[in-house]
């Protein structure tokens, strides 16, 4: 069984257990891209290099609070912007998904293969199944996988579901017996 299988017979089983349906997402409205040549891929790297490169953004100051947004600024620019403008120009088919350690901001960029829609309204998200992360550890090949899920209360009120679930080769795993145990 290739990856790709082993991928989407996972994401079904992640689905199924969380009482949820995929959407096709050549349905959502949303041009994921085909693969391949894209011909707006391939300006998306000068694009982006014109858009980021060429701005500046000048903090001033002497205290921490502008030590901290320098910080953010550099890491965002250096690390994050250009890959994360290149991708969303170029192919338009990744999810940028912030998360934390409690102590700082990162962003994951997950890519076409490993996501999948549970749930839009147009263009617009309201539930999908991504996989975060993946390891092999003796023989296994272990994959973390995270669910988001938007919904309304009876209260008018906006909340969103986030649950994960490891899997080990093919079958679920408690998170406790994997390395993401102590995962915030």
């Amino acid at each position: 069984m290739n990856i790709e299988t082993t991928l989407k017979n996972i994401f079904l089983k992640v689905a199924k257990r969380l009482n949820l349906e995929l959407v096709d997402k050549s349905e959502s409205g949303i041009d994921f891209g085909e693969g391949g040549l894209n011909p707006t891929a391939i300006g998306a790297s000068v694009v982006a290099n014109i858009a980021i490169d060429d701005s500046d953004i000048i903090i001033d100051g002497n205290n921490a609070r502008a030590e901290a947004i320098r910080e953010i600024k550099d890491y965002y620019t250096d690390e994050l912007q250009t890959p994360v403008a290149e991708v969303a120009l170029g192919t338009g088919d990744a999810i940028v998904r912030p998360f934390t350690d409690g102590k700082y901001i990162g962003l994951n960029i997950i890519g076409n293969d490993n996501f999948v829609i549970t749930e839009c309204i147009g263009t617009h998200l309201k539930g999908v199944i991504m996989m975060l992360d993946e390891y092999v550890e003796k023989n296994k090949t272990y994959r973390l996988f995270e669910s988001q899920t938007i919904k309304e209360t009876d209260q008018a009120q906006t909340v969103v579901y986030i649950r994960r679930l490891a899997y080990a080769d093919n079958k679920e795993v408690s998170l406790l017996s994997t390395s993401w145990d102590s995962m915030p």
